[in-house]
């Protein structure tokens, strides 16, 4: 079975990671499957042949685009002519929407026998809601991770199945775990620990660290036992380190280097210690709070990509366990809220009052019920949908 994938984030790294060992597990270890395309580390771990770096490729928002539109493009027009010529039987396209929708509809328009299956529906209930049945012409299956989500795609003559979130199925870190992160840090049992995650994204480093360096500089005056930690992935480490550089503060910074699965351990082990956290918004927020950190979803862009985004985004909130609760449970500071003296009232308050802590607690875990906890395991539910749509086409 010759399958092709396309993510350019870390979070569709980790989605795909789950897809392929729940592909594995269905379609039986005496049968091959040959995996190629673009992922990253996590994907080639489990045998992705990468065909080109998925680091480079990681951009949001208007602004960020336009400086490598051309390099996108190329990509775009390379990939799909690789597909038409290596016929796999069907191409996966996981998230990041601006760029592995326009694989599948280049990839659609020169072959109209490929199937293309899209890992993800973009936020056609946010906004942009037309894109549902333009994703149509050249979608023919997509997996949901929303159980709202089906409807949208159903509506406009594509099948579509809720397979559930892959994070419900993580495990929590025995106490074992996290006494022995601690000591490997030298962090005593009772120090405690906020965990702050700048972003994935260079653009998002750059606007973001300067405004959470600043915030720790406050909050370590009223905490001074308070110990941060920042986790960073390998291709923004080099910029999180420029901006700690600058400060003089009590953090530790983690680096993927050249070991992603010990890296994802040892984050969620640290989200499952940390007193709170302090998150640019993204997947990463979700992984917070099924670890039980307590967190403050924040969020700047350029002005141009904020002023679009206002326009356009139709949402009271932009975080997941919000959205799905329909309530904002998990604080949020974007756009011009998302200061630095805003930042550290919440965090302190946050610090200082257990019940706001419980209540987050109490409303992640209804929101991991309505994400598929409890239920079949999320990447062998994706696997079947997948598997299952391929046999229906071929009936």
């Amino acid at each position: 079975m010759k399958v092709l994938l396309i993510t350019t984030e870390p979070s569709g790294d980790k989605l795909g990671a789950n897809l392929i060992d729940g592909l594995r597990n269905e379609f039986g270890s005496s049968r091959e499957i040959d995996l190629q395309g673009i992922g990253g580390p996590l994907m080639q771990e489990r045998g992705l042949l990468p065909l080109f770096d998925y680091e480079d490729l990681s951009v949001m928002g208007f602004s960020e685009v336009v400086p490598k539109l051309f390099h996108l493009l190329k990509i775009i027009r390379r990939i799909s002519k690789y597909a038409i010529a290596w016929q796999p039987d069907v191409v996966i396209t996981i998230d990041s929407p601006d760029f592995s929708l326009r694989i599948a509809k280049s990839i659609k328009k020169s072959s109209q026998t490929t199937k293309i299956v899209h890992y993800v529906l973009p936020s056609v209930w946010a906004w942009r809601p037309k894109r549902a049945r333009r994703m149509s012409k050249f979608v023919d299956h997509v997996l949901a991770i929303l159980p709202f989500e089906p409807p949208y795609m159903h509506n406009v003559g594509v099948s579509c199945d809720f397979v559930g979130h892959p994070i419900v199925s993580e495990e929590l870190p025995s106490n074992k775990e996290i006494r022995l992160f601690r000591n490997s840090l030298g962090i005593s049992t009772n120090t405690p620990i906020v965990s702050i995650l700048p972003g994935s994204r260079k653009s998002e480093v750059e606007r973001m660290m300067p405004l959470y360096c600043k915030m720790m500089s406050i909050v370590t005056v009223k905490f001074p036992s308070l110990i941060f930690i920042i986790p960073s992935l390998k291709g923004v480490s080099k910029l999180v380190d420029k901006q700690i550089s600058k400060w003089k503060l009590p953090v530790i910074h983690l680096t993927e280097d050249h070991n992603p699965l010990r890296f994802e351990q040892q984050k969620k082990v640290l989200f499952s210690t940390s007193l709170a956290a302090v998150a640019t918004s993204g997947t990463v927020s979700l992984e917070l709070a099924k670890m039980g950190a307590p967190t403050i979803v924040c969020y700047r862009a350029s002005l141009f990509t904020e002023l679009v985004l206002r326009l356009l985004v139709n949402l009271e909130s932009a975080t997941l366990i919000n959205i799905l609760n329909n309530r904002l449970d998990i604080p949020e500071l974007l756009f011009s809220k998302c200061t630095y003296r805003n930042i550290s009232a919440v965090l302190i308050s946050l610090l200082l009052d257990d019940k706001k802590a419980e209540e987050q607690r109490k409303a992640v875990n209804n929101a991991m019920m309505l994400l598929g906890l409890k239920g079949v395991d999320p990447k062998l539910r994706a696997a079947r949908s997948v598997l299952g749509f391929l046999e229906h086409v071929k009936a």
